[in-house]
């Protein structure tokens, strides 16, 4: 066989022999057709491998989707227990082995409950309670017991069945009057304390819309030189506070009545830090939470007006002029509520504006400078 080229065309002549005779045989190939159909199988090839990968890489994403997203769930909450909120529970929709490690999770989350509100109503300690692991108890204590059961199966919260709940390593008094410190607002006595610590240790801190005082307690426990002021409108929460301030050991800190929607009190002086955790659920927004939330705690606690951003707006507006020069104003905000605030805060002219994610990933926290 040989073959030869001529112009865009291959010849190629082969010499065969048949019957006794030999023969030559000639072939004329066009090299363009040859190449285009080459081309074109090869891109077929390119085309059915590209979907194979592409069918991988879905497959291997959404199995990562289908397997992250239940052990962030399961991570976040033993992360919220760990810090003392024992009501929390895991939500995992499936037959498989990450629904039988969220129920055995929420199992041992319920057995902490249950030995909390044990050890309540015979007067122990929780380590009391892990340290006597048995406990002999009298026929008043178990009616106490059940009574408590009730109200937690009714979905009282526990933290007020208790009376107390841990905040930034702290124990908080809490009364239906306030509300119960959450995990996510520790991320603002660390915004606080990040701009503070070895700058500025003697600083004056507003808690503006203090409730049980949580926040101003963390503050003055971490910075004993600093003077915190917390500022609340309910008598009962300005009472819950004062017993947090005694328990806590804190004589520095003192409480005002005050209105957050008005301008500040006359003689209150100047700040270096405001932090403020005011009510933001929008009005219409409070009959859609959770009951444990609805039905028990303070309504005025919750309730944010029209949109949710009218506390945020009289802070700004009227507290701005109570902060020295360079100070800083903090805000926790709702899961949808940073961009508004942030935008709020620029319109009155601070800088450095930004927001900070809680455990979960959510812009929890506004902060800015004036």
């Amino acid at each position: 066989m040989q073959n030869t080229t001529s112009g865009s065309r291959l010849i190629t002549t082969s010499l065969l022999t048949l019957y006794g005779g030999t023969y030559s045989l000639t072939c004329l190939n066009d090299i363009t057709d040859m190449l285009h159909e080459a081309e074109t199988e090869l891109q077929r090839f390119r085309w059915i491998l590209a979907a194979v990968l592409g069918a991988a890489v879905a497959a291997t994403a959404a199995l990562s989707v289908y397997m992250t997203r239940p052990l962030r769930r399961i991570s976040r909450t033993a992360r919220q227990l760990a810090a003392g909120q024992t009501d929390r529970r895991v939500t995992v929709r499936t037959d498989d082995e990450l629904g039988d490690l969220a129920q055995n999770f929420n199992a041992m989350a319920d057995a902490l409950e249950a030995r909390l509100l044990v050890a309540y109503a015979v007067g122990k300690t929780k380590e009391e309670f892990v340290r006597d692991l048995r406990l002999y108890t009298s026929d008043e204590n178990e009616q106490k017991i059940a009574a408590l059961l009730q109200r937690r199966i009714a979905g009282e919260p526990l933290a007020y069945l208790i009376g107390e709940w841990e905040f930034h390593g702290l124990p908080i008094v809490v009364t239906p009057d306030v509300l119960i410190p959450r995990m996510d607002t520790e991320v603002l006595v660390d915004a606080a304390l990040h701009v503070l610590v070895g700058r500025k240790m003697n600083a004056r801190i507003l808690d503006l819309c203090s409730g049980s005082g949580c926040i101003g307690c963390a503050l003055a426990h971490e910075l004993p030189a600093a003077r915190v002021v917390m500022v609340d409108i309910s008598d009962e929460a300005l009472t819950v506070s004062k017993e947090n301030l005694r328990r806590n050991h804190q004589n520095r800190t003192i409480c005002l009545k005050a209105d957050a929607l008005a301008k500040p009190p006359m003689g209150i002086g100047t700040f270096d830090l405001i932090v403020s955790n005011p009510p933001y659920v929008a009005s219409m927004d409070i009959l859609t939470l959770d009951s444990s939330v609805r039905d028990y705690e303070p309504l005025g606690a919750l309730d944010g007006g029209e949109d949710g951003l009218m506390f945020y707006r009289a802070i700004i507006r009227h507290w701005t002029q109570i902060l020295r020069p360079g100070g800083w104003l903090m805000f926790e905000v709702g899961e949808d509520q940073a961009d508004a605030v942030m935008a709020l805060m620029k319109e009155e002219k601070y800088t450095d504006v930004t927001a900070l994610e809680d455990t979960a990933g959510i812009r929890r926290v506004v902060v800015g400078r004036i």
